[in-house]
């Protein structure tokens, strides 16, 4: 199995729930870099405080036709997890996610084997309902309809 497809194994029963296409990607030559796209009606639908602070920062929702949340390594490992230019890290800071956000950074440079339970745990926590994740909201964040 290629480090692309254990990407995809760990990462898409996560992330399509939520309005992810599943993973795609290649590791054949070169760097790893595996993309899950979300149309922003769908993540607007399933994580509003997400598609908030991704239009507040990025773009409008219905100005592109998805939001990409990509994973990258190189030879030396985990290189870098971003969702639409902004990193993990950066987001779960701007959370207030301290643990979170050093736990991904810890992960930069590690093997992908080592690292894709570290950030499935963190991503799982990061896409819970806000009252779910125990930190902090981002401005302006609304619960999802019950």
């Amino acid at each position: 199995m290629t480090v692309g497809h254990r990407v995809c194994v760990e990462l898409d029963p996560l992330l399509t729930p939520l309005g992810f296409a599943p993973g795609q990607g290649s590791d054949s030559d070169g760097p790893l870099s595996v993309v899950f796209c979300a149309a922003p009606e769908d993540l607007a639908a399933t994580l509003p405080w997400l598609a908030e602070l991704l239009a507040g920062d990025i773009v409008e929702v219905g100005t592109i036709p998805c939001w990409d949340m990509v994973v990258e390594a190189d030879d030396a490992g985990l290189a870098r997890v971003d969702i639409e230019g902004l990193t993990l890290v950066e987001i779960l800071r701007g959370l207030d996610l301290r643990s979170d956000a050093d736990a991904i950074a810890a992960q930069m440079g590690r093997s992908v084997d080592a690292a894709l339970p570290v950030l499935a745990e963190v991503l799982r926590r990061l896409f819970a309902a806000p009252g779910d994740r125990g930190g902090s909201r981002a401005p302006g964040a609304v619960d999802p309809p019950r």
